[in-house]
């Protein structure tokens, strides 16, 4: 039995998807033979962004399914522009940044907790935060007892006064940061859409620093 978010979705073939997941297990890609076709009973199940089910065992490759179960369709989301577009940033993250060896049923567990709460957006950044630490690239926000003056990402550090180095952000946006990470998902804090789009920026900058991959969604 396989369970997972779907995660990417590509045409195959002549009207074949292929399905890519990501599950307690780790990313896994299913075969949806026919799924293209309008009169498929896998045409909707096989959509972007849905949480299915697949009764069929994990293997390598390309896994051919006949039959999915959708779980969660994430309707109250997909209505909004500005929450699809921070769940299609989130998903390419983790098609990019997950690698197999990393801890898979503790980042499903908090992809599958998140939308249970309300503002989607905030609690996608409070998710990649929380990756980021599962993926061994985790953002130092602890302060040794000097004035702080912000974060500098090449340096992967805070920044005080008195240093040399610079900071890539405000202490508005490093104060709010230090919330999310330190908060869990039923806590809601008071975050403008600018404040969020700023706090985007910097991870994707960290990201695209420290692990060396190019973020397309913004």
């Amino acid at each position: 039995m396989i369970e997972g978010i779907t995660y990417k979705v590509l045409p195959y073939l002549e009207s074949n998807r292929l399905v890519y997941l990501y599950s307690a297990q780790g990313k896994v890609t299913l075969h949806a033979r026919g799924a293209q076709k309008m009169t498929s009973d896998l045409r909707i199940a096989s959509q972007y962004f849905n949480h299915i089910q697949a009764d069929v065992e994990i293997k390598e490759g390309l896994i051919p399914v006949s039959r999915l179960k959708i779980l969660n369709d994430f309707q109250n989301i997909k209505v909004s522009f500005d929450t699809m577009t921070s769940i299609a940033w989130m998903l390419e993250i983790i098609d990019k940044c997950v690698n197999s060896d990393d801890p898979h049923p503790l980042i499903y567990q908090a992809l599958l907790e998140m939308f249970q709460y309300n503002d989607v957006t905030q609690q996608v950044c409070r998710f990649i935060i929380q990756l980021l630490k599962y993926i061994g690239y985790d953002i130092p926000l602890k302060a040794d007892g000097r004035h702080v003056t912000g974060f500098n990402i090449a340096q992967a550090s805070l920044t005080y006064q008195g240093d040399t180095v610079l900071s890539d952000i405000s202490m508005d946006i490093l104060i709010l940061l230090v919330q999310l990470k330190h908060t869990n998902y039923d806590t809601i804090l008071k975050i403008s859409s600018l404040q969020i789009q700023e706090i985007k920026n910097f991870l994707i900058a960290y990201i695209e620093y420290h692990v060396h991959v190019k973020i397309k969604n913004r």
